[in-house]
């Protein structure tokens, strides 16, 4: 009864290369054993190897529209089962009668009208990789055939959405480089600051898919802002950020400790405060932020900041380090462009001055050259009056002093 079902789906699993169409073939191999509803998550686990949220890939149910959508994340701690209620595989032959079953998977459930539960983990290098729920809306117990065909989906399917996560992992890195490079090489040709910060933070926003990004360039040793270039910003806020609420804020945070880091929510995170703080709750809604230092030499010269919608998932690890590989290119091309810029005032000084003297030493009488050099004086210094005042030369000349204003 269970061999065509299972070989359907052995045969699916083994030719499955994204994790979407893992969850496909699971929900179709489940559908045959006479379910009413099955549901796919896999967890992510942090760099310390914790469990600390699940996506759900696929939401199935044959008779009305499922609870959940395929794409949400959700924190592990709102899992209405314990973590390792997830490890083994289990049944549960009428929800309302099952007294192990946790009181809040029971009124999850409940509300599904689901009455038989079947937990199926997918196992792989030795840790849970993700988990598959399977739902009747009819009590009894499970049949051997399906049993069967779920430790079959328990085995494979965990080998096979891990190849897929392996496989979109590459896929993902080769992407983040592509575009790491191409927007590297954008930035890096723009020579002009402003052009430069304006192509970061549009570049960054692109590269985090996030809803909103700034640049702020500080002087930390003279507590001043030097500059604050936001993308998807109205102008206002860029014109009255001040350096006292970069530092009260979260950029504050990672300028004094020199390392990058992630805000779930501003309006809650106690590194946000002062005037950052009342800045936020004026605008009423939290929001997720990444932020990260732009190190030239090893100084903090500034951040860069992504930011999402509260109604956005919070960003991820992997994005916080995309936005800090980000930010170390970012500060090169900005400090190219400060090199640039200080180049081209030197040169445009240098120029300045031998015009300047090309035009006092044209003239051939003493009168015409102080004349000269105060007219140039003032055009160059953007004066509004201007005298040359000659010392005697020797008390035995006879010579004096006396001012030529500009106009005589």
């Amino acid at each position: 009864e269970a061999t065509s079902p299972i070989y359907r789906a052995s045969r699916r699993l083994t030719t499955a290369t994204t994790s979407s169409e893992v969850a496909d073939a699971i929900m179709d191999s489940v559908a045959e054993t006479g379910a009413d509803g099955c549901v796919v998550v896999e967890f992510e686990y942090s760099p310390a190897g914790e469990p600390e949220a699940l996506l759900y890939l696929g939401v199935w149910r044959r008779d009305r529209e499922p609870q959940f959508q395929a794409g949400m994340r959700v924190p592990i701690a709102e899992s209405p089962f314990p973590f390792e209620m997830v490890s083994t595989l289990w049944t549960v032959a009428d929800v309302e009668q099952d007294e192990q079953l946790p009181q809040s998977a029971r009124r999850i459930f409940e509300t599904t009208e689901a009455r038989a539960l079947a937990n199926i983990p997918l196992r792989t290098g030795g840790r849970v990789a993700g988990q598959v729920v399977v739902l009747r809306t009819t009590p009894g117990p499970f049949s051997d055939a399906a049993l069967r065909l779920y430790e079959m989906l328990s085995d494979q399917a965990a080998v096979a959405l891990e190849r897929a996560r392996l496989l979109e992992e590459a896929q993902r890195r080769a992407t983040v480089l592509s575009t790491l490079y191409e927007i590297g090489r954008r930035i890096s040709a723009a020579l002009e600051l402003d052009t430069t910060l304006n192509a970061i933070v549009e570049s960054t926003a692109q590269l985090v898919q996030a809803d909103r990004s700034i640049i702020l360039l500080v002087d930390t040793e003279e507590k001043r802002l030097i500059k604050a270039v936001g993308y998807g910003y109205p102008p206002e806020p860029m014109a009255g950020f001040t350096y006292q609420q970069v530092e009260d804020g979260i950029s504050g945070w990672v300028l004094r400790e020199g390392t990058p880091t992630i805000s779930e929510n501003i309006l809650t995170d106690p590194r946000n405060t002062g005037i950052a703080l009342e800045v936020a709750r004026k605008e009423g809604k939290g929001k997720s932020i990444v932020v990260a230092p732009l190190l030239v030499k090893g100084r903090a010269i500034g951040t860069l900041t992504a930011v999402r919608n509260v109604e956005r998932p919070v960003f991820t690890t992997d994005e916080l380090r995309l936005v800090t590989m980000f930010a170390d290119q970012a500060a090169i091309a900005i400090e190219n462009a400060r090199l640039f810029e200080e180049m081209q005032r030197r040169a445009a000084q240098e120029h300045t001055i031998r015009d300047v003297v090309e035009k006092i030493t044209g003239g051939f009488d003493v009168q015409t050259i102080l004349q000269t050099t105060v007219k140039e004086l003032s055009r160059v210094l953007g004066a509004s009056d201007a005298y040359v005042e000659l010392a005697p030369l020797s008390e035995t000349m006879g010579a004096s002093a006396r001012p030529l204003e500009e106009g005589m």
